[in-house]
């Protein structure tokens, strides 16, 4: 044995060790690239004036699965109208709604429609964080009795990292 055998080995295990720590990057790596994210869930919130009631029909969080819509209802009551503002705790700079991962700046992008008069799915109008929107279906004599539904979707992407993502949708109503 000369005295380069022991350097030899040294190097031999030494490129083991860092093809081995390598590979388990790679495979961390990928691992957190391909799956989809996991849970995603919807928190809300209601501002609403004295005399005036606005219930979701279930409870929340509202769970969703990617790829999909789910379709949520509401009623609404009131004697005088009012704006309906919209808003997302995780809005993109083009007002994009969005579930942010928790601990992370990773967030899955959803759209929204609303059904503003209680006239039915049919009726369902386009949300934008931030947008007002008067509320329809007032009754001069009755003010508000609305049924209602809105929807949220989201796609289906491969390209979600893997963590659980929220957001809390904030429901506004004001006089102007």
């Amino acid at each position: 044995m000369n005295k380069f055998d022991g350097q030899r080995r040294h190097i031999y295990f030494r490129r083991k060790i860092t093809l081995f720590c390598i590979a388990v990057f790679l495979f961390g790596v990928l691992f957190r690239a391909f799956p989809l994210a996991g849970p995603v869930e919807l928190l809300l919130n209601t501002i609403v004036p004295a005399g005036n009631i606005f219930e979701i029909t279930e409870p929340s969080p509202i769970g969703l699965t990617l790829g999909g819509s789910r379709s949520v209802g509401y009623t609404y009551t009131g004697n005088s109208q009012l704006y309906l503002t919209i808003t997302s705790a995780n809005p993109s700079t083009t007002n994009q709604m969005r579930m942010k991962e928790i601990g992370s700046n990773y967030y899955i992008p959803y759209t929204m429609t609303f059904d503003y008069d209680g006239a039915g799915p049919g009726a369902q109008t386009a949300v934008y964080h931030g947008f007002k929107k008067m509320m329809g279906g007032y009754d001069n004599n009755n003010g508000y009795n609305l049924v209602g539904t809105f929807v949220i979707t989201t796609q289906s992407s491969d390209n979600y990292l893997e963590g659980d993502y929220a957001d809390t949708i904030t429901f506004a109503f004001t006089a102007n």
